[in-house]
């Protein structure tokens, strides 16, 4: 991936530790990035190398019938019950009650 900064003397490049960055969707393969949070100035960085096209994810199913959820799995979603937010634990209650195949 070629840098933005590439071809430019040391002492003209940008650095600093990220302490906060942000990703929108409103502005795909860029990133902005500040040194500290609420920063009065911030760094937007391009992803994607230029010329290149976004990326297609495949349409083609990763398994053609269903798979059983492993007894460990289970034995791990037990364990973290009291951690799943309420309004997510009636979707793990269903698969750790009955183990559907997903």
């Amino acid at each position: 991936m070629a840098s933005q900064s590439e071809g430019l003397p040391r002492d003209k490049r940008i650095t600093f530790q990220i302490s906060s960055f942000r990703y929108s969707a409103e502005f795909p393969g860029t990133v902005t990035a500040s040194s500290f949070i609420n920063a009065v100035v911030k760094h937007t960085f391009i992803l994607r190398a230029t010329g290149k096209r976004d990326v297609t994810l495949s349409q083609t199913k990763a398994y053609e019938k269903k798979r059983d959820v492993s007894e460990a799995k289970l034995a791990d979603l037990k364990k973290m019950q009291q951690y799943i937010p309420a309004e997510y634990r009636p979707f793990y209650m269903y698969i750790i009650s009955g183990n559907p195949s997903l």
